[in-house]
């Protein structure tokens, strides 16, 4: 009996797994790049952040400084523009509005008006500086309305 129970441990080591932890260098590279995959990543993440909370205060500061800065005169002139064109136009002249637009921290307001029986428009064209808070006539015909309204 002795020898049976012999030949059968003897099988049961030979089927026996050895268990070798060894890392293999593919292993270890992969490792390493997943790491700094992850710090490349982490480091994105907070530049990112960073970059939020830097243009959120940038623009809470403009809000403030657009907060506090009065537009009511510029406003109240450009109302005074739209109702001369206004009576302009229902005395038969031929007005075209543009829509104002902003360049540079300046609003441009552009008004063409045909007076009738005739084929040149006048342009009246004006610039609201939102720095400064002045508006500027540009064109010549913008100048003499101003003359007219007392600006």
């Amino acid at each position: 009996m002795m020898a049976k129970e012999k030949s059968t441990a003897k099988k049961q080591t030979r089927h026996k797994k050895k268990v070798i932890r060894r890392r293999s260098t593919v292993y270890v590279v992969l490792s390493v790049l997943g790491n700094l995959l992850l710090i490349l990543l982490s480091l994105i993440l907070l530049a990112v952040i960073c970059a939020g909370i830097y243009a959120t205060d940038y623009f809470m500061n403009v809000l403030g400084e657009i907060r506090t800065t009065d537009y009511s005169e510029p406003q109240q002139r450009i109302k005074e523009y739209e109702a001369y064109f206004d009576k302009l136009s229902k005395l038969d002249y031929l007005v075209v509005p543009s829509e104002p637009f902003i360049r540079e921290g300046e609003i441009f307001y552009l008004w063409t008006a045909t007076p009738p029986r005739a084929s040149e428009p006048k342009v009246y064209r004006w610039k609201l500086s939102l720095e400064t808070n002045d508006v500027t006539p540009l064109t010549p015909d913008a100048k003499q309305l101003d003359r007219e309204l007392g600006f």
